[in-house]
């Protein structure tokens, strides 16, 4: 499904060369629940945006279902993300002046589904993940907790081949975490959709199939 090889990304930061990953290796099989572990600055979010296309790598290679990344133009790499890729943002990335409902409808509507179709999907994805009863309700009539349910309803629309969640629990308590967790977990094994987690919760680790860490852009796992 995702094969990763000599992945490096340098940044320049005044006089300094930062090298944010630095030959990063693996291979990721269809429906894995994978967790990247790993403190700030540690290159997760570096390495999630060179998968999901929204970043390009200096030198190394990430081919996903045959694709090379690498090779795509621009407007490929948004068909990629549009059909193969769902993306749950640390900061949840929801439009305020829609609601739930729509906002969970909206990657669907770029794939051309039609309304009828797409609300329908949405409504279960929201029922799935507890907000059966919010989807009316705008990102700012919701808690935190809330609104990540949604980002992860959205992610999950069309059923994606890929989910980058980028730190899901990173500004939840403790309970909405952990049940952050059961639903991106009981998603992934309903639906066979290959889940990637970027986290330092140690939580993760009771539902990962496998961990991976990532320290000063250099890859190991466990």
């Amino acid at each position: 499904m995702i094969v990763i090889k000599d992945l490096v990304k340098e940044y320049k930061k005044n006089d300094n060369i930062i090298r944010a990953l630095n030959g990063v290796t693996i291979t990721i099989n269809l429906g894995e629940y994978i967790s990247i572990m790993g403190p700030s600055g540690s290159g997760k979010t570096t390495l999630f945006n060179i998968i999901g296309g929204l970043d390009v790598a200096d030198s190394g290679t990430v081919e996903i279902a045959g694709l090379k990344l690498n090779k795509l133009k621009m407007n490929d790499l948004a068909w990629f993300r549009c059909f193969h890729l769902g993306y749950i943002f640390q900061t949840f990335n929801l439009i305020p002046t829609l609601s739930a409902l729509e906002n969970v409808m909206l990657p669907s509507k770029l794939q051309g589904v039609v309304n009828l179709k797409a609300m329908d999907e949405a409504t279960k994805l929201l029922e799935a993940v507890g907000l059966a009863d919010r989807l009316d309700h705008l990102p700012g009539e919701l808690s935190g907790g809330q609104q990540q349910r949604v980002a992860i309803a959205r992610a999950f629309i069309g059923t994606p081949k890929i989910i980058l969640a980028d730190e899901p629990t990173g500004n939840l308590d403790q309970v909405s975490g952990k049940n952050i967790i059961d639903i991106l977990h009981r998603l992934n094994r309903e639906k066979n959709v290959t889940v990637i987690t970027a986290t330092h919760d140690e939580a993760m680790l009771e539902v990962s199939d496998r961990v991976m860490h990532l320290d000063d852009g250099e890859m190991t796992i466990s």
